[in-house]
Order: C-alpha cells, then sequence, then structure tokens
C-alpha cells in the first residue's frame, strides 16, 4: 500500500497498524526547501510615500527560487527571488498611499501573514493675525497660527519680508494642536504713505500681505516769479509746502539748477503750510529747475522739477503744469504773426495778434514729460507739460529654481504694479546664454490699478551652457501703436547640449561671423560653449602679429570649448570692408597652441604642434574654413596689402589729420569696432539696455575696474536703446591733444553706440562715478579734496562737476557729471584750477544720495573729506522720475554675468 503527502516544512509521520498484528511506526521527514520572510507586524508612516522593508532567508538545504505575493488596498504586488542556501535578501516595498489604516497581505509556497500599515500625515493649515493699517514709526505684530489637522507631528517653517527686514522660524505641531509663531515689525518714521507688500514662505510656498502705511507726505505746489527769463537772470522759486499728515515733520527743500545748489531746513506742524523761497541764477544750458523735499532722515518726500522758459518774441503759458489724461489743456499764446502749434493730439495753424487762446484735450499718453510746440515765424519755443498717464513697474520677478537643464519647465511669477487700470499684455521671454531667443509667450490681459499677479511656464531649449534670462516685459496699445510700460529681466544658470545625429553635419555655432559643424558617428550629446569676439584679449589670448604667427594681423576670434574632442568643420565669413586693408589671398584660419598662431592651410593632412589634425582647409567666396579632429582658439587672419607707389617727381607731404570721434567704416558682420581716439593699453566692451529719457546706471564689473578705475556710468538717452559701451584706458595723448593741466592719475576714453551699429550716442545727462587710489594720494602728498575729472571736448579740457562720494580701505570714490562722451582725465587739480567757477557764498561740501522716493532703509551720509562752514546736506542730482522702471540687461563681452538680487 502506498500514500503520498505533500508537505512544506519538516514533517513527523506516524503510522499505525491494526489487524493480526498490531504496529505503531514513526517517521521525521526533513523538508529540503525553506524560506521565511520577515515582516512587521504594525508600522507607521508620517507621509503619503510609505517604504516597508522585509527580508526573505533561506532556511532549506538548496537554493531556493521563491515567489512573494503582497496583497494592499485591492492592489497586487508579485516578485520572484533566487536565494542560495545559508542566504538572506533585504528589499524594500514602496507605496503611495493616503491617510488610513491599511492591512498588508502577504504569502509564500511556504507561509502567509499579514501586517498592519498605519499612515498619519501632519495636514498643516495657516491664518494670520495682522494690523493691515499702520502709521509710521509704529511697532506691529504679525502672528501666524498653525494647526494640524492631521494624524502625526509636522514642521512649519516660516520666513516673512517685509521693507528691508526678515524673519525665520521653525516650530514642530503635534497631531491636533495649534501654535503660534508671532514676529514683531517697525515702520519707518519717514516712510512715505502707500500700500507696502510682505511676503512669506509657508513650507516652500510663497505668499504675501499688504500693509496701508499711513506715512509722512507733504504737499507741494512750486511757483516763478516770471513766465520766461534772459540768460544770467535770477528766478525767484516759490515752494508752497503743506503737511498733510497729524504729526510734526522736520524737513529740508533742495533745489539744483546747473551749478547752482541750496537746501533749506524747516519744520511743519499738522496742517501748517510754509512758503520756501529761492533765487537761483539762470542757466539755459539746463532748462528745468529740479526741487524736491527730504525727511530729516534723507527720505526723498516730494521730487519734480519746473521747466525755466527763455524769452523770446512771442510768450506761451498754460494754465498749470501737471495733466492727467483726458484734461484739458488751456493754452495762451501772446505774439503776432503766423502761428503753428504741434502738441500730443493736436495742431493748428493760423494767423494771431496779440493774446490768443486755446483748449486741447490730452489722449491716452504715458506718463512722461511732453512737449507743445508753437512757431511764429522763425521764432519756435518749445513748453513742457507734465502728464500723468499710464505707467507701470515690475514690483517682483522670481522662478521656481536657479538652474536647469535643457528641457525642463521654468516657472515665472510676476506682480505688476500698475498706476491706473488698462488693457494690455504681458510678454515673456527667455533667452539663451548666447543672447537668443529661446520662446516668447504673450498674455492678453487686463491691468487693474494695485498689485496684479500672473505666472507662466516657459521650456528652456537652450544648446549652450551658461546665464540665460527671463525677460518679462509689460505692454500697453494706445492709439494703435504698441508701447512699453516696464520691463524685468531674471537670470538662471542652464545646463545646455547639442544632440548629434550619427554621421550628420550638426550646426553648433551658427553666428554671422563664424559656423561650426560638428560630426559624430553615434547619436550623442555634446556640450560646447564658444566667445565670438573682434580682440584677442576677450578670448584671453594675444592679438595675432607678425611676431606670433606668419601673419601679420588678426580680424577676429573664435574660442570655443567641449567637453569633449569631435571632428569639427569651422568656416569664417568676412566681408570686403572687414579686408579693405588686407590682402584676401593671404587670409587663413590660425590655431593657438598656447604659444603662437598656426595657419591651419599648412597643416592639411598634419597635426598642429600641440594642436588638432587638419583634415582639410581651403576658400571660397568670403570664407575660409578648416575641418579639425578637436575645439580650441582659432582666428581669421591675414596679411596688410602693401600698395604699389605710384611715382611722383615730389612728395606732397600729408598734414597730419586732427584726432575726431569716429567709429571704423565696418558694417555689416557682427559688432562694429570704434575707433578709439588714443591708442590703448586694453578696452572692453559693455551693453546696456537704457528706457527712454531715464537715467540707468551701468554697473562696471571688478575686473574693468581694476583697468580703468570707473566704477559705474548712469546715462539718460532721448530713446529706448540698447547701447554698447566702448571703454579702454589709453596708452598715451597724441601731439594734436595737450597735457590734461591736472596731476594726473588715469586715462580713460569712452565712447558710447547703438547695439551692432556705428551711430555714436550722446548722453541727455549722466554721471560717472570713480575712484581714486589712497596710496597714490598719499605717495604724492595731493589733497583728495582736489580729485577733479577733466573731459577733451575737441577743442581743450574742461573741468566737470565732481562730488565726494564715500571711501574704502584703499580708495576714495568720486561722481562727476557728463555733459557728452570723450577722453576723460582723473588726478588733483594745480593750485591754480584748470576752469575756476566764482561762488558769490560759500557752498557746504555735499553727498550724493538716491533720489527715488521708495521705502527703503537710508544709509548714512559719509564723512566729508574737509570741514565745511556749516553742518552739511547731501546735494542730489535732481530729475523728474517717469514712473516705468525697466531693468538693465547687462551683456559683458557677449556673456551674461549673474547678478544677486
Amino acid at each position: 500500500m502506498t500514500k503520498q503527502f505533500r508537505i512544506s516544512r519538516n514533517t513527523t509521520i506516524n503510522a499505525t497498524i491494526s489487524g493480526d498484528v498490531n504496529l505503531k511506526v514513526e517517521k521525521e521527514v526533513i523538508y529540503g526547501e525553506k524560506v521565511k520572510i520577515t515582516l512587521p507586524e504594525k508600522i507607521t508612516f508620517i507621509t503619503n510615500v510609505v517604504e516597508i522593508p522585509y527580508t526573505l532567508t533561506n532556511e532549506g538545504c538548496f537554493d531556493t527560487n521563491v515567489s512573494v505575493t503582497f496583497t494592499i488596498n485591492n492592489t497586487l504586488i508579485k516578485r520572484n527571488y533566487s536565494i542560495a542556501i545559508n542566504s538572506q535578501i533585504n528589499d524594500t516595498l514602496r507605496l503611495n498611499l493616503s491617510q488610513g489604516l491599511y492591512t498588508l497581505s502577504y504569502s509564500t509556497p511556504f507561509e502567509h501573514g499579514e501586517c498592519l500599515v498605519n499612515v498619519q500625515i501632519p495636514s498643516l493649515s495657516l491664518s494670520i493675525n495682522y494690523t493691515r493699517i499702520l502709521h509710521a514709526g509704529d511697532r506691529s505684530n504679525v502672528t501666524f497660527t498653525i494647526t494640524n489637522e492631521g494624524g502625526s507631528a509636522g514642521t512649519a517653517n516660516i520666513t516673512f519680508r517685509f521693507m528691508e527686514m526678515e524673519f525665520t522660524s521653525s516650530e514642530l505641531i503635534p497631531p491636533g494642536e495649534s501654535k503660534n509663531i508671532t514676529f514683531q515689525i517697525e515702520v519707518p518714521d519717514d516712510v512715505e504713505s502707500g500700500v507696502y507688500r510682505a511676503t512669506y514662505i509657508f513650507n516652500d510656498v510663497e505668499r504675501f500681505i499688504e500693509f496701508e502705511i499711513l506715512g509722512i507726505s507733504v504737499d507741494v505746489r512750486a511757483f516763478l516769479d516770471k513766465e520766461a527769463y534772459y540768460e544770467g537772470e535770477n528766478a525767484t522759486l516759490t515752494l508752497d509746502v503743506t503737511n498733510p499728515t497729524s504729526e510734526d515733520l522736520d524737513l529740508f527743500a533742495f533745489v539744483r539748477l546747473g551749478e547752482y545748489e541750496e537746501s533749506k531746513d524747516f519744520s511743519l506742524s499738522p496742517g501748517e503750510t510754509k512758503l520756501l523761497t529761492f533765487s537761483v541764477p539762470i542757466s539755459f544750458k539746463e532748462d528745468r529747475i529740479h526741487y524736491s523735499v527730504y525727511s530729516s532722515g534723507e527720505r526723498a518726500l516730494y521730487i519734480n522739477s519746473i521747466q525755466v522758459r527763455e524769452k523770446g518774441n512771442f510768450t506761451v503759458r498754460t494754465d498749470k503744469s501737471y495733466y492727467n489724461i483726458g484734461e484739458n489743456v488751456l493754452l495762451e499764446i501772446v505774439g503776432k504773426g503766423n502761428l503753428t502749434i504741434e502738441a500730443p493730439g493736436f495742431t493748428y495753424e493760423g494767423y494771431i495778434d496779440g493774446a490768443t487762446s486755446f483748449s486741447l484735450r490730452l489722449p491716452e499718453l504715458l506718463t512722461g514729460v511732453y512737449e507743445i510746440t508753437a512757431t511764429i515765424d522763425d521764432q519756435t519755443i518749445s513748453y513742457p507739460i507734465d502728464v500723468h498717464g499710464y505707467s507701470a513697474k515690475i514690483a517682483r520677478m522670481q522662478l521656481d529654481k536657479e538652474r536647469y537643464e535643457k528641457g525642463e519647465i521654468v516657472r515665472a511669477n510676476v506682480t505688476v504694479e500698475a498706476e491706473r487700470d488698462f488693457s494690455g499684455k504681458l510678454v515673456f521671454r527667455v533667452i539663451d546664454p548666447k543672447g537668443k531667443i529661446l520662446e516668447t509667450k504673450s498674455i492678453e490681459t487686463e491691468f487693474n490699478e494695485g498689485f496684479n499677479d500672473f505666472s507662466a511656464s516657459l521650456n528652456i531649449t537652450s544648446n549652450y551652457s551658461g546665464y540665460g534670462s527671463v525677460v518679462c516685459a509689460v505692454y500697453i496699445n494706445l492709439s494703435g501703436n504698441t508701447e512699453l510700460l516696464a520691463s524685468y529681466a531674471e537670470v538662471f544658470d542652464v545646463e545646455g547640449f547639442i544632440t548629434l545625429q550619427p554621421d550628420k553635419d550638426t550646426r553648433i555655432v551658427d553666428e554671422d561671423d563664424f559656423i561650426v559643424y560638428a560630426r559624430s558617428p553615434t547619436t550623442s550629446k555634446l556640450k560646447v560653449d564658444y566667445l565670438i569676439s573682434r580682440f584677442g584679449m576677450f578670448s584671453g589670448v594675444p592679438e595675432v602679429n607678425e611676431e606670433n604667427s606668419d601673419v601679420e594681423t588678426g580680424i577676429k576670434y573664435l574660442k570655443i570649448r567641449g567637453y569633449s574632442d569631435i571632428r569639427t568643420k569651422i568656416v569664417a565669413y568676412y566681408n570686403d570692408f572687414e579686408i579693405s586693408d588686407l590682402d584676401e589671398n593671404s587670409l587663413s584660419l590660425l590655431y593657438w597652441n598656447s604659444e603662437r598662431w598656426y595657419s591651419l592651410f599648412d597643416y592639411v593632412g598634419e597635426k598642429v604642434p600641440n594642436g588638432p589634425f587638419v583634415y582639410e582647409a581651403g576658400r571660397g567666396d568670403g570664407f575660409v574654413y578648416a575641418v579639425v579632429d578637436s575645439l580650441g582658439t582659432f582666428a581669421l587672419g591675414g596679411n596688410i596689402e602693401t600698395p604699389t607707389p605710384a611715382p611722383t617727381p615730389t612728395p606732397t607731404p600729408t598734414p597730419t589729420p586732427e584726432a575726431v570721434l569716429g567709429i571704423t567704416s565696418k558694417p555689416g558682420i557682427g559688432i562694429e569696432i570704434p575707433k578709439f581716439m588714443l591708442p590703448f593699453f586694453k578696452a572692453f566692451v559693455l551693453t546696456l539696455y537704457v528706457p527712454e529719457k531715464q537715467l540707468e546706471t551701468l554697473e562696471i564689473p571688478g575686473t574693468y575696474t581694476d583697468i580703468t578705475d570707473l566704477l559705474s556710468i548712469t546715462v539718460k538717452l532721448d530713446k529706448n536703446t540698447y547701447a554698447d559701451f566702448w571703454i579702454s584706458k589709453p596708452s598715451s595723448l597724441p601731439e594734436s591733444i595737450p597735457s590734461p593741466p591736472i596731476n594726473l592719475y588715469t586715462l580713460v576714453e569712452i565712447i558710447v553706440t547703438e547695439h551692432n551699429t556705428n551711430e555714436v550716442i550722446e548722453p541727455k545727462e549722466g554721471y560717472i562715478e570713480f575712484r581714486v587710489s589712497k596710496d597714490w594720494l598719499n605717495q604724492n602728498q595731493y589733497d583728495p579734496s582736489l580729485v577733479a575729472m577733466l573731459r577733451w571736448n575737441g577743442k581743450e579740457w574742461q573741468e566737470l562737476r565732481t562730488e565726494y562720494l564715500s571711501e574704502d580701505n584703499n580708495y576714495y570714490h568720486f561722481k562727476s557729471y557728463l555733459p557728452g562722451f570723450s577722453i576723460y582725465a582723473i588726478g588733483t587739480k594745480l593750485e591754480k584750477e584748470v576752469i575756476p567757477t566764482p561762488a558769490p557764498t560759500p557752498t557746504p561740501e555735499v553727498t550724493e544720495t538716491p533720489v527715488q522716493p521708495t521705502p527703503a532703509k537710508t544709509t548714512p551720509t559719509p564723512t566729508p573729506l574737509s570741514t565745511p562752514t556749516e553742518a552739511a546736506k547731501p546735494a542730489f542730482s535732481i530729475v523728474l522720475v517717469i514712473a516705468i522702471t525697466i531693468a538693465a540687461i547687462v551683456v559683458i563681452g557677449y556673456a551674461l554675468k549673474k547678478r544677486g538680487r
């Protein structure tokens, strides 16, 4: 008799025989395979993502293949393992579960069991308690109440920012409990009235609240004693200042026109009005008297200017100087003759005899200064009026990350502050490290007065690594024309690459000057970077010359590097202007091997010393090319063509030309090369976007400050312009320019052109901030109060108005006001001043401070170099601030430099 048994473990078998013979037999059977699974009986998690550990142990006599089945929340999971004898496997079951209690069932051919899984997630909610309306000087608490409605403890992280204050706190909140986090803010005592935003970040999500601040403010009206003046006359400016607040105010007023500056201290009790008068000498080098009122803490409360008009054969006047769009301007013209008038939305032609009145309604305009131009016979008067129209600014812009890879999405959050309601559009542009626009996204929307929040998702498709930017711009459509109101740029770091297809030429550089192709036998990703310039110094290599190469001069340079060597074809393009003085047959593509420039034409089929292998090289119509096996620094160069001299019996001497500021005639490919007046040690170019009729500052990078001692250049231009600032450190002066009459510290030359053109730009106004070494002054025993900047105006050296700003351990910092760009000499005045400016009364030494009335912490006034006879008040360069803020995008040597914000 045979009986079969199925066992899964070691088993004892008892057999009983009865009948003629009664027998009981016991036999132990050893099971050869056995795998044990071990899990915790109960496990608790505080996140949605749970990781349940388990162990499989082979307790049998053989290597074993085993299948494990898990069941949880109606989900079946099956896993297979091979386990050697006397060994074990540790693994983890990863699940995404919502809050609750779950039963995890598990089974193998050898056993089965259950595990309780408890998911208890913290759920944090936030409420804020704060006083929305505050007064200047108030202290107030902002309380964040965090409640945990989840099943486990959670950590609340809060960062709170208001004005220049920042607070951070972190609290662990048990389940079912609430905790308060309180921050105390202090409103500056001289803050301007307005609505101010505070931002808070709660567990990585940023939001905001708003405070209405009843700060200090003043109402100001300005009057002149006459409608028009002659040059050299004194105008009496009257400021009518009223305190509309409930606080006592200590103030001072500041007035400037040209070289004239004056400040007056005064106090106002609540509701009080005072009249301040200033006698201003008229100079029509400037046509607006700038006036402002500041708190005793030097915060600007009111900034404006008033037009000074020159006397003529007829008179133009309006009922007031400041208007809102849609208002009627009451215009009166007193004169006789044929009159033409041009004004915003209004024209007139006719004959008048005596006082004649006109009424013109202002159309929709941007905020700014507009001119009413009146002409009688051969005389024209331009009469400016201030118009409060449409304006906006980018109050905040933030990207979700600082670093991206090609193919990722950048999410931009923007807050636009509008002065009034309008219909417009918000445009986002993604710009790669080479300045190329990768994507543009436009949002047609309604902007409401106050703060408007927007967001956009944009694709990063950059082929190149480096610093790119997201530019946000606000536009409005006025009378069929699209007008820019504001723009801002936020910089990000990007990791780019180019995908190469097998055995296909792929463009990895595509510019007017150079095109570069790469070829790979397989599909691959190439990370590459490049820089194209007209000067070798920008690429960190010497200029091509006859001492370091077989040709005499270089035309343009390409520095290209990648993370792998690859077969590459480089094509350099040129035009007739670029080679006007060169022998075209001598043009060659050169390679810099760290010691010398080598012509690739001379090494076809060979390897350049310490350089690439050259497969082929040649010339075409307007280009030269070479195919090499690696990247590096290349140049297009050639020999200067020597003209055949014409025989002449008597050579005619050629007079030495006068030095003239200008541009070499090289339009066409790439950037234009300014013709510096002076030979130079080093030169560089910086590009800045300057919005129309606004002061915009170009910060000089530290490396270039070390060359020139310039800190920044601030300019106002007539139109929205991308401007190239060509700056050099001259090595000498030509005989045609006399030495500057100062103790010379350094020379600097500045030329400004429209970006990539030969059109020279001159500023409407501006200034340069520069530094002078303390060691140089001390070694030569020069008085720092005599530091000056001189400008060559084409005929003579002209001393610029120069002010002391501050100092550090090694340098004094100064500011000089610009009448135009040219050659500048920095040094100290001689005992006899270059251009003495007599003054009837001593003027206190002054310090420049910001003019925009923004709610920001003030900076202490630096100590003057010499002690004035009375308490010094800061001298302010006042301009009419148009409420359109456009951020500058600075491109340095064709590569963006990342800035902190």
